[in-house]
């Protein structure tokens, strides 16, 4: 991938071809009102109730209790679109597919100076393609908004320097992302990594060295880093306000439903990561076999970690734990070994920490520190 890339050379018939294609594809759904799957479910029982309750009582809504586990910053950006255009469906969801196309048009538009237009438009048609950016951009579902400030913060984390819009814009997106979903509040770690890194990061050669070359010039690190830190305090200040507000982390009407942490989430991430990543080899291949004749005894600790993080948690399929749909349903078709481990689970588990690792691999050190620590946030 292209680390030095020209933006202003770069053509935008990839934004074009992506964002075209999903309206093309969403237009004549919200048009229609098609009123099938589980997004309209959402939009007709929770967040289309909670956004025309926000319109009647704009300019004071009441955000204390209403039919959403998300923080009301889409809620709200709609309601105002309510009031001064139309509480029309069909105009609320037009306006909301807009989130969708600044996601799609956004990420796009970083990858083809860096990927190359047809591997940009590739990936963006895909992302498109996904059920869940498709269905966020058809019905009102705060989801395509709030990945679009994570994807706003991470490029800004990724930008080769330390400045004003490291610290005033990223502040601001990461403010604007946690107003959406505050959950979401884990994207301040890409920014802590990037001041902790700096403008530039070039290492000592190996996985010591570079350990180490992170732990050097300590008093600089730490002084950016705090810098960065209070640029994020805004954001922190808002998710706590609102955990007072509520009396924990979500609106009180959803404090019963909501579940606590799922041990076996590292694996199921793993598991996506080997099935998406099998669609992107051109990407991490050829850095993966690199690492494979390079370090191959790196490559088999990093298969073994998969296996323990497949093998540690239960990894069976269990509604009850939280470990349904998606690639549980698939899962729950494979034989599981002991009641405990699923063996969907072990295979894929790590096969995605290696795409991983290869992934990682073919990165430069700093974007690759910062990727980390946005995977790990996650």
């Amino acid at each position: 991938m292209n680390h030095q890339p020209s933006e202003n050379r770069s053509p935008w018939w990839p934004v074009v071809l992506v964002v075209g294609a999903f309206l093309l594809a969403a237009v004549p759904l919200i048009v229609t009102q098609h009123d099938r799957g589980r997004g309209r479910f959402d939009q007709v029982n929770y967040h289309e109730p909670a956004i025309l309750r926000f319109a009647e009582q704009l300019p004071r809504p009441d955000v204390s209790d209403y039919l959403s586990a998300t923080t009301p910053g889409y809620h709200l950006v709609l309601a105002v679109a309510a009031r001064v255009i139309s509480p029309s469906p069909v105009v609320l969801q037009l306006v909301g597919a807009l989130f969708t196309v600044g996601l799609l048009g956004l990420l796009t538009r970083w990858l083809t100076p860096r990927a190359g237009a047809g591997p940009a438009a590739a990936m963006g048609l895909g992302l498109a393609a996904s059920i869940y950016v498709f269905s966020s951009g058809v019905f009102l579902l705060p989801d395509n908004a709030a990945w679009l400030g994570v994807l706003g913060v991470l490029l800004i984390a990724l930008r080769p320097r330390i400045d004003r819009i490291t610290l005033f814009g990223g502040g601001a997106v990461l403010l604007a992302l946690v107003l959406t979903r505050q959950s979401h509040l884990w994207a301040a770690g890409t920014l802590w990594a990037a001041g902790w890194l700096g403008a530039e990061f070039h290492p000592k050669p190996g996985v010591v060295g570079e350990i180490r070359s992170l732990l050097s010039d300590f008093p600089a690190r730490l002084r950016r880093l705090l810098v960065v830190m209070l640029a994020t305090l805004p954001a922190f200040a808002a998710v706590g306000w609102f955990v007072h507000l509520w009396g924990g982390l979500t609106v009180p009407i959803y404090h019963d439903y909501m579940q606590g942490v799922n041990p076996a989430t590292p694996a199921f991430i793993l598991a996506q990561i080997a099935v998406i990543g099998a669609f992107h080899a051109g990407f991490w291949f050829r850095p993966g076999w690199e690492l494979v004749r390079r370090k191959p005894g790196l490559v088999l600790g990093v298969l073994a970690m998969g296996v323990l993080i497949a093998v540690l948690p239960a990894t069976t399929y269990d509604p009850d734990a939280g470990r349904y749909s998606g690639l549980w349903n698939i899962a729950k078709k494979f034989p599981d070994i002991g009641g405990h481990t699923n063996v969907f689970l072990l295979v894929l588990a790590p096969a995605g920490a290696a795409i991983l690792a290869a992934w990682l691999a073919g990165l430069d050190a700093r974007s690759r520190w910062i990727m980390l620590a946005a995977l790990a946030g996650f």
